[in-house]
């Protein structure tokens, strides 16, 4: 079970630099959102088991085995860029970088993160 999640992404508009942080408290699941480029930052507890649906979505794409990936496209010098940090409840971390290098799934992984995080963002 996750304890603490953290997604960055980084594009060529605001719109596309963003990044969701949620960290498991007494008082249910911390969310620090900061949305196009830090101009607009939610924070917020919440109830819901946020932290058992991000688990569940690493478990569906294998969030784990992106754990080491640091890759670098020497060849673009801008375009699109994440990180990716977990931890899970036995302190295991997983953290995962690229810049124009992605982990196999990382689309369909990225959608299915975007898409929790959206019902806190609308409200």
């Amino acid at each position: 079970s996750l304890v603490s999640f953290t997604f960055m992404a980084r594009g060529m508009t605001t719109a596309d630099i963003y990044s969701y942080s949620a960290e498991k408290t007494e008082a249910g699941t911390h969310l620090h959102l900061e949305l196009n480029c830090g101009y607009n930052v939610i924070d917020v507890t919440v109830e819901e088991d946020v932290m058992g649906e991000l688990g569940s979505i690493a478990a569906e794409h294998r969030l784990d085995l992106w754990d080491g990936f640091d890759k670098v496209s020497k060849r673009v010098s801008d375009g699109e860029g994440f990180t990716l940090s977990m931890t899970t409840e036995d302190g295991r971390s997983i953290y995962a970088n690229g810049s124009n290098k992605f982990p196999a799934g990382y689309s369909e992984a990225r959608m299915a993160i975007d898409e929790l995080f959206q019902k806190y963002i609308q409200g």
